[in-house]
């Protein structure tokens, strides 16, 4: 009986790999287009991000990572230290809520025109603490659709999947017929179940709202 090969683990594979010339040239080049992007996007967003990010700073907005990161600045930060945002992302992943944020980020969707803005606004917004009247910011964001057109890498849908699931949690009762009107407009048909999950919430909402009393007969 033959003793069982022991398995690979992932640094041995990330070794054999980085040992072939062509794996380690193909590595390279994928890294540099990698980058080549990102910094292209960075680049793109700079106008919108510059004065969002200025003005969550001024605001004293900071958040706790979900986990250890390494900081440029100041080594390793631990999950309970509260630190500067770095992107809008940082809010997205963060343990903590962040209630002195939510009026900035919705006064910045109002005007965003890049997608990948919009998509980050949207996700920042998809908190318990976004709720209230000023919800209707995001459906009337995703009604007006202002957001630039993008290339095929970066779709305008994902913009569109995440204002409508930002829709799942801070929707209310006011929006179920002007969902329904989303649900029922053929640009939107990619994005259709979404659309429906945020329109069920809406009118769990209205079944959950207390109902008028009935005034007393004469």
């Amino acid at each position: 009986m033959t003793k069982k090969s022991k398995s690979m683990t992932a640094a041995e594979h990330d070794a054999i790999c980085r040992a072939d010339p062509e794996w380690v040239r193909d590595f390279e080049e994928r890294e540099a287009k990698h980058q080549a992007r990102v910094a292209r996007l960075r680049e793109e967003m700079e106008p919108e991000a510059a004065p969002l990010m200025a003005e969550l700073a001024a605001a004293g907005v900071t958040f706790r990572p979900s986990k250890i990161v390494q900081w440029e600045s100041k080594g390793t930060i631990t999950s309970s230290d509260p630190i500067p945002l770095r992107t809008i992302s940082d809010l997205v992943s963060t343990k903590s809520s962040y209630p002195e944020a939510i009026p900035i980020l919705y006064k910045h969707l109002r005007t965003a025109r890049h997608p990948v803005m919009v998509e980050s606004l949207a996700r920042a917004l998809t908190v318990k603490e976004a709720c209230g009247p000023q919800a209707r910011g995001i459906l009337e964001k995703f009604q007006r659709m202002d957001f630039l057109e993008s290339t095929p890498a970066r779709p305008r849908s994902e913009a569109r999947w995440c204002l409508a699931n930002a829709l799942t949690v801070v929707g209310d009762e006011t929006m179920v017929e002007e969902i329904k009107a989303l649900m029922a407009d053929p640009r939107h048909a990619d994005i259709k179940r979404d659309l429906n999950d945020a329109l069920r919430h809406c009118e769990s909402v209205a079944r959950r709202k207390p109902k008028g009393k009935k005034k007393a007969g004469p």
